[in-house]
């Protein structure tokens, strides 16, 4: 955690039932290291320049349907949160995400930030139609955050924090082998933290995992996420091919 201190104390962080499901949430984590969505064909050949820059501006352009919805998502599971003290691990994050209360230093507009130094302009953000699969993953992510903590958790954390430090680098290659001018701040704010957030969502995780069928809803929701962010690589590459 970022700037919220952390509110369990540490004999709840070592209780018996904390640490085996941190140590099998470990384990799974692991497992999925190998799925697409990792180190994903289209995002290897983005970063090596292998796209026209129309195809750049298309992809970084429909990505941001996703950053868009984040904080909404996240904000989301922190009014669904259990307990007060569930609710402030992941305050850290939504704060972070927020820019620390520095509107202009929020992700989305830093991210909007980068999109203008593409050439793109809010107006082209705004009428932009996101590509089908991109619909799915944001709906899915909308109704897991509202399902259940546990399923929330799970698409936030592994299902989503997960991914960042392997893909964000391909992105920022790309970004910064297309475009001269390109404001990168967008990626400077990811990397590191991503890792820390993904922890905090771990330790809630094996707060409140308290059965198997929660475990089992854990790795069934992290791996939905997981394969639907894949067919969104697939989709978005497929169309950057034809550009």
């Amino acid at each position: 955690m970022e700037k919220v201190a952390l509110p369990f104390d540490k004999a709840e962080m070592t209780a018996p039932e904390v640490i085996i499901n941190r140590a099998q949430i470990d384990i799974f984590q692991d497992s999925v290291m190998k799925l697409p969505v990792f180190d994903h064909p289209f995002l290897i050949k983005l970063s090596k320049g292998a796209y026209s820059d129309k195809a750049v501006r298309f992809t970084f352009l429909q990505f941001s349907k996703h950053v868009q919805i984040f904080t909404a998502c996240l904000g989301a599971l922190i009014g669904s949160a259990p307990t007060v003290r569930d609710r402030a691990v992941l305050f850290d994050n939504l704060q972070e995400e927020m820019g620390g209360g520095a509107l202009l230093g929020a992700h989305y507009m830093l991210y909007v930030r980068m999109l203008n130094s593409m050439g793109i302009s809010h107006e082209e953000i705004d009428r932009t139609e996101a590509v089908p699969s991109l619909l799915v993953l944001n709906d899915a992510l909308d109704a897991a955050v509202r399902r259940s903590f546990v399923s929330g958790l799970a698409w936030l954390g592994i299902g989503g924090e997960l991914t960042i430090p392997n893909n964000f680098p391909y992105l920022a290659q790309a970004a910064k082998k297309t475009f001269a001018n390109i404001d990168t701040g967008f990626f400077e704010r990811h990397g590191s933290r991503d890792d820390e957030h993904n922890c905090d969502t771990h330790l809630l995780l094996a707060m409140h995992i308290k059965t198997k069928a929660d475990f089992h809803l854990v790795t069934q929701e992290a791996m939905k996420s997981l394969w639907l962010r894949a067919a969104v690589w697939d989709e978005i590459g497929h169309t950057a091919a034809g550009m």
